[in-house]
């Protein structure tokens, strides 16, 4: 569900007023797991032990020139103290800046990054950290405009004679100067002259969700007879004036607007609620929450409608795909834009502006029953970024403990596009040794060409270091794989390498000498009886007969093969590996790879 911030409140009240003058608002600060910069730390110790510590959490390094900490005494509006810097002073990424009282005491002034008088304060005075730009609140401890007495809160967490440090769960400031102030909403509290936290600050900021930019369809009902009807939602923090948009029908596969869907004077959804469109004679039920009624809503499943802008006819939203008939419908029961009702999946949080791709609404809608309107006149985003994780291998070719070709390539491929750097891989065999490759980069897949073929039956391990393998995202961190990846493969016997004679597996007997002993051999098809899967009173193999001949009239030459998987040709060179076994009076391998 969509949760607001403080500093959202503060956009919408501003927001309001835009509205009044026809500015579509911008969108909300949004955020994945990162924080912004605010106070972290405040101490209103015993003398002049004061101390205001700024965290920078936003995922670069912030120039303090752009701001300015100023002080507001004794429940004044008036500023007062303030400390600006002239010259770039930048906070780190993840690091935080001190500020102290010169006459603070040692420990205190061992972490400073300056001392100013802004640091003049008491427990009843309001502190605030402010853009230099305009002036606008970034953070502010206290209320601006009021004086509490002695100090804001009550014990043990209060603005006089503590330590407060900034909740680790807190990401941003409160840039709302003027509302009453609490510190235990959002701060831990120490005893007086507790320097041990000061120098530094964790924010374990989770997932933030995102807030959409625009408008979007949120809900479409295509039911029986005139039972249809479109909602649009509003989540992007502020009211939006319908005045700014129109709702067209491109009916058939056409790419010529058809009915269309204007508003002539403000027509605000608020944020957070929804407009609901339907047709002049559709039931009850829909016209109990329905806003306005129009022929846009005269469609069938195969006709496309989309949201777009009055100032330059840009799409919004759409729904189908425009110029193109799919017939009856898109998408596959119970998924289709026919005698279906179809919901924005709450993870949506944007609107489909291409309007000429391909059209599934299984990718951002849910379905339901024909003439299903439970769901209608409300709508719910629940929209967070993934959380970023490290790289992975998401697969090997050949997998962990699997057999590759003496001459075979390895392929590895990473959960996400990667950038490797020299000596990111190693290849070591039983028999042949160290293997260099050559690599081929399809990101986030990469095959590797060994330099040299590899020897039958042996084993190899392939390595891939961590510390070479970064992700190529800018969400970070984490950024390199977490460990070493190892996975291990034999090698298969190919032709050419030592096999069993056929002769020697028939031997010169009734039946074969070595029954139930896994062999490898090779020979010349000669007769095939495959077909394509197993077929009752059929032989389900083939015959393969020796390449060299061992002159024993003895021993046979031949050999029966049951397989019916495996596809060979009268003539093919084959090498298989099998079980030896008598069947019927017939030796033959069975199973056979």
């Amino acid at each position: 569900m969509v949760q607001h911030s403080k500093a959202l409140y503060f956009i919408v009240l501003l927001a309001l007023t835009f509205g009044m003058l026809g500015v579509q608002p911008a969108r909300p600060v949004d955020a994945a797991g990162t924080a912004g910069l605010f106070f972290s730390e405040y101490i209103e110790g015993s003398s002049n032990n004061k101390a205001i510590e700024i965290y920078n959490g936003t995922g670069a390094a912030i120039n303090l020139q752009e701001y300015k900490v100023v002080l507001y005494a004794n429940g004044s509006t008036t500023p007062g103290n303030t400390l600006t810097w002239a010259s770039e002073a930048l906070i780190a990424d993840g690091d935080v800046y001190v500020i102290a009282n010169p006459s603070a005491a040692q420990a205190i002034l061992d972490v400073a990054d300056i001392t100013s008088n802004v640091t003049f304060y008491n427990g009843d005075d309001a502190i605030a950290l402010q853009k230099v730009s305009d002036d606008s609140f970034v953070d502010v401890i206290g209320q601006i405009g009021f004086d509490p007495g002695t100090s804001w809160g009550t014990e043990p967490i209060t603005t006089i004679e503590h330590t407060l440090t900034r909740k680790e769960t807190i990401c941003e400031g409160d840039p709302n100067g003027s509302d009453a102030f609490d510190p235990a909403a959002e701060w831990d509290a120490y005893p007086q002259n507790t320097f041990d936290y000061l120098g530094s600050h964790t924010a374990s900021c989770g997932p933030q969700e995102i807030f959409p930019t625009d408008l979007f369809i949120s809900e479409y009902i295509e039911g029986s007879s005139n039972n249809k009807a479109l909602e649009i939602y509003n989540g992007t923090g502020a009211p939006i004036d319908l005045q700014g948009y129109k709702v067209v029908l491109y009916a058939n596969g056409s790419t010529t607007p058809g009915n269309t869907l204007t508003w002539t004077s403000e027509t605000l959804i608020p944020d957070g609620d929804v407009y609901v469109i339907a047709n002049p004679s559709a039931s009850a039920p829909i016209m109990a929450v329905a806003d306005i009624t129009s022929n846009v809503t005269f469609y069938n499943g195969d006709d496309a409608i989309a949201l777009q802008r009055v100032s330059d006819d840009s799409f919004v939203d759409v729904i189908g795909q425009i110029g193109f008939d799919p017939g009856t419908s898109w998408g596959t029961v119970p998924i289709t834009t026919v005698e279906h009702t179809l919901t924005r999946k709450e993870t949506i949080c944007e609107g489909d502006a291409n309007g000429s791709d391909a059209f599934d609404p299984a990718v951002e809608w849910d379905g339901y029953p024909q003439d299903t309107f439970t769901y209608l006149g409300s709508h719910t985003t629940n929209c967070f970024q993934p959380t970023e994780t490290a790289p992975t291998v998401a697969s090997t070719v050949p997998a962990n403990g699997g057999t590759l070709a003496k001459d075979g390539n390895i392929v590895i491929t990473f959960s996400e596009p990667v950038t490797v750097t020299e000596g990111w891989f190693s290849i070591t065999c039983t028999e042949s040794g160290v293997h260099t490759a050559l690599v081929t980069d399809a990101d986030p897949v990469y095959t590797l060409d060994p330099d040299t073929d590899f020897t039958g039956g042996e084993s190899c391990t392939v390595s891939i270091n961590a510390a070479n393998v970064t992700d190529d995202d800018t969400e970070d961190p984490p950024d390199g794989m977490a460990a070493d990846y190892t996975f291990t493969f034999s090698v298969a016997f190919g032709c050419g390498d030592p096999y069993t004679v056929i002769p020697a597996i028939q031997g010169d007997d009734m039946s074969t000498p070595i029954p139930g002993q896994v062999v490898s051999t090779e020979g010349i098809v000669v007769a095939d009886y495959q077909t394509n899967a197993y077929v009752s009173g059929t032989r389900n193999g083939f015959f393969m007969q020796s390449i060299t001949p061992d002159d024993d009239p003895a021993t046979s030459e031949g050999l029966f093969i049951y397989s019916y998987l495996l596809d060979v040709a009268v003539g093919d060179h084959v090498r298989v590996t099998g079980t030896v076994t008598e069947y019927n009076g017939l030796t033959e391998l069975s199973p056979v790879s």
